[in-house]
C-alpha cells in the first residue's frame, strides 16, 4: 500500500494547502505520484517552505485570495478547495435569529469559482474527453444544528448543495477515471479474510474477484447458486477461497456461516452483505404487503448481530458493507416494497454504525446505479448490450455503469483507506439519481 501512486502523473491544485488538512493533502498528492502540486494559500511563508520540501520542479506555491475569481490556473486534473474560515458568531438567541450572510456568501463563492473553471481547464485526456475532479471541503455541521454559529453552518450546508448541483452539471465535461496500473495492483485487503453473500454473480462475484486481486488471505463466498460459486472458488484458488452454500434469510445459516468462516480462517475482517431480491411488481401505498421489506432488512440485521462475536485481525479495522440501492433515494409509482426496504438497508447501516462503533466495527453502504448484471436482465428480458443502451441515456457521466465500478468502491469500503469512513451511503450511479433534476 506504501507504493501505491493513485493519483500518478496528475496535476492537483490544493488551495489552503499551506497548513491542516489541506497540507496533509499536498503531502499525499505527492507522495502518490503526482506531477504537479500547486499550493494556493495567503500563508506565504508555509506555502513556500512547505512546495520547497517536496521539490521545486514537483510543487509550487501560488499566494491566492480564492474570494478573487480572476485566479486561476489553466491545467489541471485535481482540485482540493480546502479554504475556510471558522465562526464563534453567537448568532441565535431567543431575541435574535437573522443569521449574517457575509461567511455564507464568502464560502459559497469561493467554491463556486473553482467549479466555473475546470470546464475551461486542460486536463489529463484519452481521447475521449476530459477528466478531472473536484472535490470541496465542507463539515459534519451541515447535518447538525446549534444554538450558535448559524453561519458557518449555513455556509457549510450551502458548500454541499452546491457540489450536489455542480456534480450534475459538470458531469459533461468529465468521465469515469481509469485506475493507473500502479493503484489497480494495489492489496488494499492484504491478508483480511470477507464473507461475500451473493458472491456467485453480479456485484458479488465482481468483489470477490477484487477481494482475491487485493491480497485477501480468504474470500468466503456465499450464495444458493452452488455450481457457480463452486466454480468461482476453484478459479481463485481453493487455499484462498471457499463456497458455502448459505440462504441469508435463515439466521442460523447465516451463524453457522460466520463460525465455519472463523474456523477455516481464524479471523474475520470484512462482510458484504450483498444477496437480495429485486422486486419488480405494481405494489401501490394501497396494497403492498411487508414481505419483501421483512426479508431485505432482517438478511442484513443479522450480519450485524454476528459481526462483534466474530474474530477479526489483530490490528482492527473491521467493515460491514451492505448493498442498499439509489431506489432508496428516488420515488416511483409502484415498486413500493422494494424502495422501502432500500431505505430500510440504509436505515438500519447508520443505526449500526452508531452502535457497532464501540467494537472497532464500521459499517456503510454502497448504493448501485443501474447495471446490466444478469438478475437486471433476466428480471427485464433483456440483454446487456440492449439494457446498457438504456441506462447510458439516464445517466449524467459518460460510460458504462459496469459491475466492476461497485465492486471499486466497496473495495474502497473493506480497505484502510477509509479507517475513519462510517455511517455512509456511498452512491455509486452516475449521476442516475439526478433523472428528477429540475431543468
Amino acid at each position: 500500500m506504501a507504493n501505491t501512486k493513485k493519483v500518478q502523473d496528475k496535476v492537483a491544485i490544493v488551495t489552503g494547502g499551506a497548513s491542516g488538512i489541506g497540507e496533509a493533502t499536498v503531502l499525499a498528492f505527492a507522495e502518490n505520484g503526482a506531477r504537479g502540486v500547486v499550493i494556493a494559500d495567503i500563508q506565504d511563508e508555509k506555502g513556500q517552505k512547505l512546495a520547497e520540501s517536496i521539490g521545486a520542479n514537483r510543487s509550487t506555491y501560488i499566494h491566492c485570495d480564492v474570494t478573487d475569481e480572476n485566479k486561476s490556473n489553466p491545467s489541471w486534473n485535481l482540485l482540493f478547495n480546502s479554504t475556510a474560515s471558522s465562526t464563534h458568531h453567537e448568532l441565535w438567541s431567543a431575541n435574535y435569529s437573522r443569521p449574517r450572510p457575509g461567511l455564507i456568501r464568502q464560502t459559497v463563492c469561493n467554491k463556486r469559482s473553482w467549479c466555473c473553471s475546470m470546464p475551461e481547464a486542460r486536463g489529463a485526456c484519452d481521447g475521449e474527453g476530459v477528466k478531472g475532479s473536484v472535490i470541496c471541503s465542507s463539515s459534519t455541521a451541515a447535518n447538525l444544528v446549534a444554538s450558535t454559529v448559524t453561519d458557518y453552518i449555513m455556509a457549510k450546508c450551502g458548500v454541499v448543495a452546491l457540489m450536489k448541483c455542480a456534480s450534475y452539471q459538470l458531469a459533461y465535461y468529465t468521465k469515469s477515471q481509469l485506475i493507473p496500473p500502479e493503484m489497480a495492483n494495489a492489496k488494499k485487503v492484504q491478508d483480511k479474510v470477507a464473507i461475500v453473500t451473493g458472491g456467485a454473480s453480479g456485484f458479488g462475484e465482481a468483489t470477490v474477484l477484487a477481494f482475491a486481486e487485493n491480497g485477501a488471505r480468504g474470500v468466503v463466498i456465499a450464495d444458493i447458486q452452488d455450481e457457480k460459486g463452486q466454480k468461482l472458488a476453484e478459479s481463485i484458488g481453493t487455499n484462498r477461497s471457499t463456497y458455502i452454500h448459505c440462504d441469508v434469510t435463515d439466521e442460523n445459516q447465516v451463524k453457522s456461516l460466520v463460525d465455519s468462516t472463523v474456523q477455516l480462517y481464524g479471523q474475520l475482517d470484512v462482510i458484504f452483505c450483498n444477496a437480495g431480491v429485486m422486486s419488480f411488481g405494481q405494489q401501490t401505498v394501497l396494497d403492498f404487503d411487508l414481505g419483501l421489506l421483512r426479508q431485505t432488512v432482517r438478511s442484513k440485521r443479522s450480519w450485524c448481530s454476528s459481526m462483534p462475536e466474530a474474530r477479526g485481525a489483530c490490528d482492527g479495522g473491521r467493515s460491514i458493507i451492505c448493498t442498499a440501492s439509489t431506489a432508496a433515494n428516488l420515488v416511483a409509482s409502484t415498486v413500493t416494497d422494494y424502495i422501502m426496504a432500500k431505505c430500510g438497508v440504509v436505515a438500519l447501516m447508520k443505526c449500526a454504525s452508531y452502535q457497532l462503533g464501540k467494537h472497532g466495527i464500521r459499517v456503510n453502504c454502497v448504493s448501485p446505479g443501474p447495471v446490466a448484471t444478469p438478475m437486471v436482465c433476466e428480471a427485464n428480458n433483456m440483454g446487456v448490450e440492449e439494457l446498457e443502451k438504456l441506462f447510458v441515456s439516464i445517466c449524467c457521466l459518460k460510460g458504462v455503469l459496469k459491475a466492476k465500478h461497485i465492486a471499486d468502491a466497496v473495495l474502497f469500503l473493506a480497505s484502510t483507506d477509509s479507517e475513519f469512513v462510517t455511517g455512509q451511503n456511498l452512491m455509486v450511479d452516475g449521476g442516475y439519481a439526478f433523472q428528477g433534476a429540475v431543468n
